[in-house]
């Protein structure tokens, strides 16, 4: 599977337009998700794979932190993983993962940008509006 910054550089070095590098470079990201088995949209309730909550909720603390790096701490959700998880949650190409400086941030901008827009939705609706994020 080829990641999202791969085809970013492929794309930027060949000089393709930038929209269509933004178009391909978000299938990517879709299809990182999905072959996770990541929802397109947030987890509704507790009977979501365990992945799904971890994936949100590292997407949530990432969007928070100013520096979009969060620490793999003590008290960190990535400690209840299995290994086998933490590896999955590796090759879908969603995050960065440094474990030996021990945090992770988005692997993309791309990335960055679908997570927040969709948890604005999701904050939106938990308001009662059906508005669009801008």
């Amino acid at each position: 599977m080829i990641t999202a910054s791969a085809i970013l550089k492929l794309k930027w070095d060949s000089g393709v337009n930038l929209e269509e590098v933004k178009n391909e470079l978000f299938e990517t990201v879709i299809g990182d998700l999905e072959s996770l088995h990541i929802s397109k949209t947030p987890p509704k309730h507790k009977t979501n794979h365990i992945l799904t909550d971890v994936t949100w909720s590292l997407a949530r603390n990432i969007i928070a932190a100013t520096n979009n790096k969060i620490s793999l701490g003590v008290e960190n959700i990535l400690e209840n993983l299995s290994q086998d998880e933490k590896d999955q949650l590796t090759r879908a190409n969603i995050f960065y993962f440094d474990w030996i400086g021990q945090y992770v941030t988005f692997q993309s901008t791309l990335v960055h940008s679908y997570f927040k827009s969709a948890i604005e939705r999701e904050k939106l609706m938990e308001n009662g509006t059906n508005q669009q994020p801008k």
